[in-house]
């Protein structure tokens, strides 16, 4: 029983970090204009996946899991800057 209460509130902290999360960041969520970092996340994570290599075609500062990650946001769900921010 102990076991069970432990992991139900884990998961309401998780889901309290997560809300809070959501709300600090509401309203960057909205701004049409898209800064020069995004910009510079949306191309790198595209021609990756249309084939150039990272650091080799592409180079920037970021680790490559960034450009991985919007990159399949943008090919298996939607090109939605609104997405990649929820990701970010």
């Amino acid at each position: 029983m102990h076991a069970h209460s432990s992991r139900f509130q884990n998961l309401t902290v998780l889901g309290g970090f997560i809300a809070f999360s959501l709300l600090m960041r509401f309203f960057s969520f909205f701004p049409t204009l898209i800064s020069h970092d995004e910009g510079t996340y949306f191309v790198i994570a595209r021609e990756m996946f249309l084939g150039k290599i990272y650091f080799v075609d592409l180079v920037d500062t970021k680790p490559i899991g960034l450009y991985l990650l919007i990159g399949m946001l943008f090919k298996y769900v939607a090109s939605s800057i609104f997405l990649a921010r929820m990701l970010a």
